[in-house]
């Protein structure tokens, strides 16, 4: 099959499920990265996107988007990653969308980054309003604690090598992994 064809069934899949972002409190802005911002695609890619949140709100945000992704098995998988979304990069506030900036596919990574429109919803801005005190956070700081736990948890199936890329605090929460370096 084309690679153009490929590539334009992947972009109507991804932005046809681009909707649900919409639903995801603190979220500010999403980008497409990856093989489908670089355009080197294949019919068994993924969809790599990079999220920015709100300042302070970064496990939130990511709590609600891996929540409703997977409500509907449009996440990535470590066993399908066909059309899955893969939410590997976090990024608070104003934090540097830079992915992997040390070698020269992280900067060409980082310099075809793809804005997809998002549009809160009313959903989204009722729970923000809900969350803005110190109920959201003392709700910021368990969803921090248990996502790092479960994150800890999970890492220790996987091999971590020079490919791998784990920044884990309050600005950033990327975890970047190989399907093909999990531990047999």
């Amino acid at each position: 099959m084309d690679i153009q064809v490929v590539y334009d069934q992947k972009i109507v899949k991804l932005l046809s499920r681009s909707w649900l972002f919409n639903f995801v409190p603190f979220l500010d802005s999403v980008f497409i990265a990856g093989s489908l911002a670089l355009g080197n695609i294949h019919k068994n890619s993924d969809f790599d996107v990079v999220i920015r949140t709100a300042d302070k709100r970064l496990y939130t945000s990511r709590f609600f988007c891996l929540l409703l992704f997977s409500l509907f098995n449009w996440r990535r998988g470590i066993d399908s990653p066909r059309d899955g979304f893969c939410f590997n990069c976090f990024v608070a506030g104003n934090g540097q969308l830079i992915l992997e900036p040390r070698n020269k596919y992280g900067r060409q990574l980082s310099d075809n980054l793809m804005p997809i429109e998002v549009f809160k919803s009313y959903a989204a801005k009722n729970l923000e309003k809900l969350l803005i005190g110190k109920s959201g956070v003392f709700l910021e700081k368990f969803l921090k604690h248990w996502q790092l736990r479960r994150i800890n948890k999970n890492l220790r199936g996987f091999i971590i090598n020079d490919n791998s890329r784990i920044i884990l605090n309050d600005s950033r929460a990327e975890v970047c992994l190989y399907s093909k370096d999990i531990l047999k």
